[in-house]
């Protein structure tokens, strides 16, 4: 792995107080592409000059700072031209504590550079594709200034799925027999290490957002019941919704409790999970005829092990219409089953669960896909112009931004919105059917 040590120089004249950059961009010095390109080009590789440029929309990313660099270089007598995707510590003063912001990169780091090789080998030696990721390319942990160098995917044609409208039936599969691929591949490869557990190997899967307590487990927890209250507001517009209401405002505080419990490990449901599979963090590739022909899994920083059914339920409500997802739910889960039970067969393990044992599962995992389709989905209500931030979400009172936000945008305009039925109320009444919400 390319990377630049913590004794390297770092320039303090782009600091505030504290060490922090006054703007993220800064962190991204000509040595670090230089690296980077000699890393993905090779040491003859020349570095002429580098700019950078947006390559996300706000609201697309949350977590860290996303920039497209595009470089200009030398190679063998030739003008050439190469860019990538960086992603950047943001260095929020009112953000995530800094040990959160060094794990995430640590642990996408780790994924890209020791866990996705492993699984490629489980993969290409039974006869199938690698892990659909984009390429590694270069990176640095030097705290306050973690940043990553990925392959930009804009260059091979693959572009993000409209956020506001649900996924059709052809890009949902690609994404289930993708995650069926991660999730197999990495349970085929924990059974030939019968004497370690893939947490033991890659420690980075320790570490969780989850796993934390006191004032980190606070911030969590008013994150996401900040967004909880913009879903009381809006069900109260719409009338006729006060059982799930109350609910949500009874159970809000718990919200932390209950993900967590989620997320425990029971056999035989076991594998590497994604972590943040929705819409955002999917860039799909088309046929001239306009077909999804494939997808990728970007954003790896939050992968745990734990079952199946939580990224499963957490793609499913929140990037379906119920309009698509009830009538084609077993389906899709036969798809992915399918998918998993193939890679299982060729890399010589056995199945782990049956189909009948992984509906069951996908119905007990409903509460962690619904939770965060709490927050999600009420954002997909609004007027685009009112997109969150993400100095709006991940702050240290991001309760008081999400209410000034709400005041500003959960407007009666939320009740002519197309998507209201389909994308959120008959989320929440299958819910309600299914027992979840009581």
């Amino acid at each position: 792995m390319a990377d630049i040590g913590e004794s390297d120089i770092f320039d303090l004249s782009m600091t505030e107080r504290g060490g922090r950059p006054k703007d993220p961009l800064t962190l991204i010095t000509e040595d670090h592409v230089r690296a980077a390109l000699m890393a993905d080009k090779g040491d003859a590789a020349q570095l002429v000059s580098f700019t950078t440029s947006d390559c996300v929309e706000k609201g697309d990313n949350v977590a860290t700072v996303v920039t497209r660099v595009q470089v200009h270089f030398q190679q063998a007598g030739q003008q050439k031209q190469v860019s990538y995707v960086v992603k950047i510590n943001p260095c929020r003063d009112d953000g995530l504590p800094e040990e959160f912001n060094h794990m995430i990169f640590d642990k996408e780091i780790e994924f890209y550079t020791k866990i996705a090789p492993e699984l490629n080998s489980v993969l290409t030696a039974g006869g199938h594709d690698e892990i659909k990721a984009p390429r590694f390319v270069y990176s640095c942990m030097q705290p306050l200034n973690e940043l990553i160098f990925l392959e930009d995917l804009r260059a091979k044609g693959f572009k993000m799925y409209d956020r506001y409208k649900g996924q059709d039936e052809a890009h949902i599969k690609l994404v289930m027999q993708e995650l069926a691929r991660l999730h197999a591949s990495s349970y085929v490869l924990q059974t030939r290490l019968p004497e370690c557990d893939l947490t033991d190997k890659y420690l980075t899967l320790k570490k969780d957002f989850f796993s934390t307590s006191g004032e980190h487990k606070q911030m969590f927890t008013n994150m996401m019941t900040g967004g909880h209250d913009n879903t009381v507001v809006i069900l109260r517009k719409i009338g006729g919704y006060e059982k799930v209401a109350k609910w949500i405002e009874e159970n809000t505080q718990n919200c932390f409790d209950i993900l967590q419990k989620q997320i425990t490990r029971v056999p035989p449901f076991e594998v590497l999970c994604h972590g943040d599979c929705f819409n955002n963090n999917l860039l799909f590739r088309y046929n001239d005829d306009g077909t999804p022909a494939e997808v990728m899994l970007l954003d790896h920083q939050v992968s745990r092990v734990a079952s199946p059914g939580t990224d499963l339920t957490y793609f499913i409500l929140n990037s379906v219409s119920s309009d698509v997802r009830r009538p084609n739910l077993d389906s899709f889960l036969t798809c992915y089953y399918s998918t998993f039970s193939t890679v299982t067969q060729a890399g010589g393990a056995e199945m782990p669960f049956s189909m009948s044992e992984l509906r069951q599962e996908f119905r007990d995992k409903m509460a962690f896909g619904l939770w965060f389709a709490l927050v999600i989905l009420p954002f997909l209500m609004t007027d685009p112009t009112g997109r969150l931030g993400a100095e709006d979400v991940v702050a240290k009172d991001p309760k008081a931004k999400l209410k000034a936000w709400r005041e500003r945008h959960l407007t009666d305009d939320i009740l002519k919105n197309p998507l209201l039925r389909t994308r959120f109320l008959d989320t929440l009444d299958d819910m309600v059917e299914a027992g979840v919400i009581c």
